[in-house]
């Protein structure tokens, strides 16, 4: 489509200047870096070159209409995406971008706050506290209080405080929650909290945001300052925005409000972290004369991946209406894989990347899944394959706190020596046993030429009754039990006997819930690795575990060097774009998350979630699902994310196994209904048996029950199967299944299903 002329009244050179700013862009970008005389909402698909446009926008303020470069403040939310607008302002403007007022919401806090803040009674040289800070400082109010972090754990404290200030309540607001003791004691830990941060000269994250509006709306003189010096503000993924950075906005714009906010309420992910799509949605409603401008020409994908991703963003209802397009290529069809375990997932990734990787380079590969404990899987094969990875945005599985203290606790059940490993879990759970404490065990032992754990021993004999002593007795008691236990069973009793996971748990944290999920991920590991040495007549001790593990980590060592296909969560991967796309573990409880529940408007973000996830592919998008998945060492059934339900069948190429017919809905395990198929399972509930020593001589052809040699059967955990023998009569019948794998298993009849 030709590009519009012109028809400003410049003079030669200016308008030569404006012609190059407009070059290139097409007719709604041109439209957003021209209208500068009110508010303006752009609503910027995926894809569509959102960034470019603002830009040029920037460049056009100070060339074009001659504002000064500290008249221009942009916003937006990361550091990486803030670099990227300064470097291409800079080559837009040269030096004269120096001057402009661009960063993210908490830079341009702290440089208010450095001007300001003795105002509010900070000092100039204030400090900023991390998460961790924040509840180093919580744990001191409440033992002013004496209240115990049990009852009160302090990341559960902080993120009240959080949400207090990003609704801009200070200690003592009317609206702060106080229905009942429990919310009383939280809002007095908020005062207290918050008169030592000021006694401190301190600041957190959250601050950066509240504070800044304080000084706005408190002090006149300094609001009235604010809004003469910026004449315009542009706010990039506006739909990211929590309550106070939209009231701080408010509060700076003068009379002529020229503002513009740019963002996609498709793509508004961050309802955890306060972000709300409502600052978007209602916009033009709450903002009058506001201007709307949509993006809708996607310069990334496929015809046929634009056509998909659609498909899935259309189901939601709360959104204003997009229908992006491209001048691109249809492009290949839409993979979608059907697979019988989240190891043939894994394996099928593996092998499309093996296909396509002469076309392109191994960092143009990317795999999203919902939780990070789904990388587990992906890591062993691509490792198995000699495939470089690297884990974007998070430690590699087995380098992660959680898996490293449970790994400890193992290696002490084979070596009581480790002294490293003691040292790491000795107060893990917290048992009340001190650094000090640590020091003088470690102290002795190297006066006296013995292990910390002899040390230990010794010290808590002499102290019957005490910490020491507790920690001892369960110890020694799980070293016992793993003289005669599988490592999968011992494993189990170690997160039980020490309440592991329920101290991982215990703040209802999403971290902490996260953290406990890469632990049950570790039992599925343990399980499958104690399968594959049955398999193979090797053994499945702990100690082979463990080799396996430390094996694993050697292997690790260096796999980022050089190309490397991306592992990540599909929450990192906004703003990322790949050639080559797999978004897995499409399953309901899984994406959608069980934590959304049948929350219409939790639902529709994660919706919104796949759909990022989908939108990051330019040539091949892959998706997958398995039906059945390891949770806690054991396998249960899964069935197909509702995201996948009414995509266009034309652009649709179905591999792998057959899927399951779906659950009536409201029955276990359908859309949420019933128990999630990722609650923690009991051991006594296993999904499926099998003899260790596989034996398949016996050709009887027992038709009991419909179970003959022949016959196509289905198994929770290795999908269909062709029966190779049958063993036995009634519930006591045991039959030898060839499955799609190649693999022969032998299990008990009863848990497999005739097709």
């Amino acid at each position: 489509m030709p590009a519009p002329q012109l028809s400003l009244d410049l003079d030669p050179k200016k308008k030569e200047r404006a012609e190059a700013l407009l070059a290139g862009l097409n007719e709604p970008q041109r439209d957003a870096v021209l209208y500068n005389d009110g508010p303006l909402l752009v609503l910027a698909g995926a894809g569509s070159g959102k960034t470019r446009a603002l830009t040029r926008k920037i460049a056009w303020l100070v060339d074009i209409e001659r504002l000064a470069p500290w008249e221009v403040l942009a916003v937006t939310f990361t550091n990486k995406a803030a670099g990227e607008m300064r470097e291409r302002a800079h080559q837009l403007l040269g030096d004269k971008a120096q001057g402009l007022w661009l960063g993210t919401f908490h830079s341009i806090g702290v440089r208010l706050l450095r001007m300001h803040g003795t105002r509010l009674g900070l000092p100039r040289h204030f400090v900023i506290y991390d998460d961790d800070d924040q509840e180093t400082l919580i744990k001191r109010c409440l033992a002013r209080l004496n209240l115990s972090d049990k009852a009160f754990p302090p990341r559960e404290i902080r993120s009240f405080i959080d949400k207090q200030k990003q609704l801009c309540r200070g200690p003592g607001h009317a609206d702060i929650p106080q229905t009942n003791p429990y919310e009383q004691r939280h809002a007095q830990l908020y005062e207290l909290y918050q008169g030592e941060m000021k006694q401190a000269g301190a600041v957190d994250f959250n601050d950066l945001i509240w504070l800044p509006y304080r000084l706005a709306t408190e002090f006149p003189e300094v609001g009235q300052e604010l809004k003469l010096r910026w004449r315009y503000v542009l706010v990039d993924e506006f739909q990211d925005t929590n309550r106070a950075q939209y009231l701080l906005l408010q509060a700076l714009l003068n009379k002529e409000k020229r503002l513009c906010v740019v963002g996609d309420d498709d793509q508004s992910i961050y309802r955890w972290r306060g972000a709300e799509v409502e600052n978007i949605l209602r916009f033009d409603r709450e903002v009058p004369g506001a201007k709307v401008i949509r993006f809708e020409q996607n310069y990334r994908s496929t015809k046929n991946i634009l056509a998909v991703a659609g498909a899935v963003i259309a189901k939601n209802s709360e959104r204003h209406g997009k229908t992006l397009w491209t001048e691109n290529k249809d492009g290949e069809k839409i993979r979608l894989y059907t697979a019988q375990s989240e190891i043939e997932e894994a394996e099928w990734v593996v092998s499309r990347i093996r296909t396509l990787r002469g076309a392109h380079p191994l960092s143009e590969f990317a795999v999203f899944y919902r939780t990070n404990a789904q990388s587990r899987s992906f890591e062993d094969r691509l490792r198995m394959a000699g495939l470089n990875y690297k884990v974007y945005g998070g430690l590699r599985f087995y380098d992660r706190a959680e898996i490293k203290d449970v790994v400890a606790y193992l290696k002490l059940l084979v070596n009581a020596a480790d002294s490293v490993a003691l040292e790491r879990i000795i107060n893990k759970p917290t048992r009340g046993i001190g650094k000090t404490t640590v020091e003088k065990l470690t102290q002795r032992a190297t006066d006296e030429g013995m292990s910390l754990w002899l040390a230990t021993q010794r010290e808590a004999l002499a102290t019957p009754g005490g910490k020491l002593a507790g920690f001892v007795e369960l110890l020694v008691t799980l070293q016992e039990s793993a003289k005669s236990q599988s490592a999968l069973d011992i494993t189990r009793d170690v997160l039980e006997q020490t309440g592991y996971l329920d101290w991982l748990k215990k703040d209802g944290s999403i971290e902490g819930e996260t953290r406990a999920e890469n632990v049950r991920e570790l039992v599925a590991a343990i399980a499958e690795f104690s399968e594959r040495s049955a398999q193979a007549g090797g053994s499945n001790t702990l100690a082979a575990f463990l080799d396996e593990v430390a094996l694993v980590s050697a292997l690790d060592t260096g796999a980022d060097d050089g190309e490397a296909v991306v592992l990540m969560t599909a929450h990192m991967a906004k703003g990322l774009e790949f050639d080559v796309v797999f978004v897995t573990g499409l399953e309901e409880n899984l994406m959608p998350h069980a934590n959304a529940g049948d929350d219409p408007r939790a639902l529709e973000e994660e919706r919104r979630l796949a759909y990022v996830a989908l939108s990051r592919a330019r040539y091949h998008l892959h998706l997958a699902w398995a039906q059945s998945r390891r949770r806690f060492g054991q396998s249960k059934l899964s069935i197909k994310s509702r995201f996948l339900d009414g995509l266009p069948p034309k652009l649709i190429q179905e591999e792998g196994a057959q899927p399951r017919a779906r659950p009536a809905a409201g029955s276990v395990g359908y859309y949420g209904g019933g128990q999630s198929s990722f609650a923690p399972q009991r051991r006594d509930e296993p999904v499926y048996d099998r003899d260790p020593t596989p034996s398949y001589e016996d050709e009887s052809q027992d038709e009991d029950g419909g179970l003959a040699r022949g016959r196509r059967v289905f198994h929770p955990s290795f999908g269909q199967g062709r029966i190779e023998s049958v063993e036995g009569q009634g519930e006591k019948a045991k039959v030898a299944v060839k499955f799609a794998d190649g693999i022969v298993r032998k299990l008990i009849a009863r848990v497999l299903t005739a097709v």
